[in-house]
Protein backbone atom coordinates (compact mmCIF):
# COMPACT_ATOMS: atom_id res chain seq x y z
CA UNK A 1 0.00 0.00 0.00
CA UNK A 2 1.51 3.17 -0.77
CA UNK A 3 0.62 6.88 1.16
CA UNK A 4 0.34 10.37 -0.75
CA UNK A 5 1.04 13.19 0.88
CA UNK A 6 -0.59 16.32 -0.79
CA UNK A 7 1.47 19.87 -0.20
CA UNK A 8 -0.10 23.09 -0.64
CA UNK A 9 2.02 25.71 -2.12
CA UNK A 10 1.46 28.89 -1.85
CA UNK A 11 2.96 32.08 -3.69
CA UNK A 12 4.24 34.88 -1.78
CA UNK A 13 1.06 36.67 -3.13
CA UNK A 14 -1.36 34.12 -1.99
CA UNK A 15 -0.26 33.91 1.20
CA UNK A 16 -2.43 35.26 4.44
CA UNK A 17 -1.24 37.94 5.65
CA UNK A 18 -1.57 39.54 9.44
CA UNK A 19 -3.68 42.41 10.21
CA UNK A 20 -0.97 45.74 10.27
CA UNK A 21 -2.17 48.72 11.27
CA UNK A 22 -0.73 51.34 8.65
CA UNK A 23 -2.63 54.59 9.99
CA UNK A 24 -2.95 54.00 13.86
CA UNK A 25 -5.06 55.53 16.35
CA UNK A 26 -3.70 59.39 17.43
CA UNK A 27 -4.52 60.35 21.16
CA UNK A 28 -7.82 62.53 21.08
CA UNK A 29 -8.71 66.03 23.18
CA UNK A 30 -12.30 66.51 22.61
CA UNK A 31 -14.91 68.93 24.72
CA UNK A 32 -17.70 67.45 26.50
CA UNK A 33 -21.13 67.41 24.96
CA UNK A 34 -18.89 67.09 21.22
CA UNK A 35 -18.77 64.08 19.26
CA UNK A 36 -15.81 62.44 19.74
CA UNK A 37 -14.42 60.09 17.19
CA UNK A 38 -11.27 57.67 16.92
CA UNK A 39 -10.50 55.68 12.80
CA UNK A 40 -7.84 53.97 11.84
CA UNK A 41 -6.39 51.99 9.23
CA UNK A 42 -5.37 48.44 8.45
CA UNK A 43 -4.32 46.06 5.86
CA UNK A 44 -4.50 42.11 6.15
CA UNK A 45 -5.76 39.33 4.66
CA UNK A 46 -9.48 39.48 4.61
CA UNK A 47 -12.08 38.31 6.78
CA UNK A 48 -10.66 40.89 9.24
CA UNK A 49 -12.73 41.00 12.49
CA UNK A 50 -12.58 44.28 14.53
CA UNK A 51 -12.75 44.59 18.04
CA UNK A 52 -13.15 47.80 20.36
CA UNK A 53 -12.20 47.74 23.86
CA UNK A 54 -12.32 50.99 26.49
CA UNK A 55 -10.27 50.42 29.60
CA UNK A 56 -10.03 46.70 28.93
CA UNK A 57 -13.56 46.38 27.76
CA UNK A 58 -15.51 45.44 24.84
CA UNK A 59 -17.64 48.06 23.40
CA UNK A 60 -20.25 47.66 21.13
CA UNK A 61 -22.47 49.77 18.85
CA UNK A 62 -25.37 50.77 20.68
CA UNK A 63 -27.01 54.03 22.29
CA UNK A 64 -24.32 57.25 21.40
CA UNK A 65 -21.71 54.30 20.26
CA UNK A 66 -21.23 53.55 16.78
CA UNK A 67 -18.47 51.38 15.68
CA UNK A 68 -18.55 50.79 11.46
CA UNK A 69 -15.31 48.97 9.39
CA UNK A 70 -15.22 49.34 5.72
CA UNK A 71 -12.45 49.70 3.39
CA UNK A 72 -9.78 48.86 5.96
CA UNK A 73 -11.30 51.85 8.50
CA UNK A 74 -12.00 51.51 11.39
CA UNK A 75 -14.26 53.77 13.20
CA UNK A 76 -15.52 54.26 16.48
CA UNK A 77 -17.90 57.48 17.18
CA UNK A 78 -19.12 58.84 20.55
CA UNK A 79 -21.79 61.59 20.31
CA UNK A 80 -22.00 63.40 22.60
CA UNK A 81 -19.46 62.64 24.54
CA UNK A 82 -19.19 62.93 28.65
CA UNK A 83 -16.71 62.96 30.96
CA UNK A 84 -16.82 59.15 31.16
CA UNK A 85 -15.87 58.92 28.06
CA UNK A 86 -12.28 59.45 28.83
CA UNK A 87 -9.97 56.80 28.96
CA UNK A 88 -7.61 54.43 26.90
CA UNK A 89 -9.15 52.83 23.82
CA UNK A 90 -8.07 50.35 21.74
CA UNK A 91 -8.78 48.69 18.38
CA UNK A 92 -7.63 44.89 17.56
CA UNK A 93 -7.50 43.66 14.48
CA UNK A 94 -7.89 39.87 13.99
CA UNK A 95 -7.68 37.29 10.75
CA UNK A 96 -6.63 34.02 10.24
CA UNK A 97 -3.15 34.70 10.09
CA UNK A 98 -2.61 37.34 13.06
CA UNK A 99 -4.13 39.85 14.98
CA UNK A 100 -2.42 43.42 16.05
CA UNK A 101 -3.88 45.94 17.82
CA UNK A 102 -3.17 49.77 18.58
CA UNK A 103 -4.57 52.19 21.37
CA UNK A 104 -4.81 55.66 22.16
CA UNK A 105 -5.87 58.04 25.66
CA UNK A 106 -9.21 60.06 25.18
CA UNK A 107 -9.13 63.30 27.15
CA UNK A 108 -13.03 65.08 27.43
CA UNK A 109 -12.57 68.33 28.82
CA UNK A 110 -15.47 69.20 31.03
CA UNK A 111 -17.62 72.08 30.80
CA UNK A 112 -16.63 74.98 33.13
CA UNK A 113 -19.34 74.87 35.35
CA UNK A 114 -18.54 77.26 38.11
CA UNK A 115 -16.99 79.42 35.26
CA UNK A 116 -20.73 79.69 34.39
CA UNK A 117 -22.07 79.48 37.89
CA UNK A 118 -20.08 82.65 39.06
CA UNK A 119 -21.32 85.07 35.62
CA UNK A 120 -25.16 83.79 36.27
CA UNK A 121 -24.65 84.81 40.05
CA UNK A 122 -23.31 87.95 39.08
CA UNK A 123 -26.21 89.09 36.64
CA UNK A 124 -28.63 87.84 39.20
CA UNK A 125 -26.83 90.22 42.01
CA UNK A 126 -27.25 92.96 39.55
CA UNK A 127 -30.96 91.96 38.48
CA UNK A 128 -32.04 91.85 42.41
CA UNK A 129 -30.08 94.89 43.72
CA UNK A 130 -31.79 96.75 41.04
CA UNK A 131 -35.30 95.41 41.55
CA UNK A 132 -34.71 95.50 45.65
CA UNK A 133 -35.40 91.47 46.30
CA UNK A 134 -33.14 89.59 48.30
CA UNK A 135 -31.49 86.53 47.91
CA UNK A 136 -31.95 84.55 51.07
CA UNK A 137 -30.11 81.21 51.67
CA UNK A 138 -30.53 78.38 54.33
Amino acid sequence: MKLYSAETVLSPAEAKKPPVFDVPLKPVTVNEGDKLSLRCHVCGSPPLKIQWMKDRKDLTSAGSTRISFSDGTACLEISPASRHDAGDYLCKATNDAGSEFCKAKVTVKGKNWELELRFSLIILIKVIDKSSFYLHGN
